[in-house]
């Protein structure tokens, strides 16, 4: 993870299509990147998912619904979006990876303090609370952000997992 300061996102969070090719390098780089995004793919595909994400297929995220997948689509570029095929329905599947709940986002790979969107992801990472703080009122004071994304919080990593902070 690479995200030391905040630092200019895209616009949109990624949906990757696992029907294009390229579709496992895209979702290695988000992943490295802290980002968090939407991947479709088949059921066959679910092993090279959870190998990227670093989880067993068991460990992955259940699929998102067609009603949650819609409810998220205003956060996705609309040139990538898609929903399964009506013709392949349940031979499709989206997956909605959040960085936070993965094993490798822990110290010392990370820093302890992220300040984490939960639609958008990795935002920023801070050694101290104090500019982990100044990094979410920077966040959620621009007003692209907040009126394109939900608010970030910041989390301290804290005996053994993410625990959410009231420093913002």
């Amino acid at each position: 993870m690479k995200r030391e300061a905040l630092t200019e996102l895209p616009p949109y969070v990624v949906f990757i299509d696992g029907a294009i090719e390229g579709w496992q390098e895209r979702a290695r780089q988000c992943h490295e990147d802290g980002h968090n995004f939407f991947v479709l793919i088949q059921p066959r595909d679910e092993e090279a998912l959870s190998s990227i994400v670093g989880v067993p297929v068991s460990a992955l995220p259940a699929p998102e619904t067609k009603a949650n997948l819609l409810s998220n689509s205003r956060f996705l570029d609309p040139r990538e979006f898609r929903l399964p095929d009506a013709k392949t329905e349940g031979r499709e599947l989206v997956f909605h990876i959040e960085q936070l709940w993965l094993p490798n986002t822990k110290p010392p790979k990370v820093r302890p303090y992220l300040l984490y969107c939960y639609v958008r992801g990795i935002i920023s990472q801070h050694d101290l609370p104090s500019d982990a703080r100044v990094g979410c009122d920077a966040y959620n004071n621009d007003r692209f952000a907040r009126s394109q994304f939900p608010e970030a919080a910041v989390y301290r990593w804290e005996q053994d997992e993410w625990r959410r902070t009231r420093l913002c």
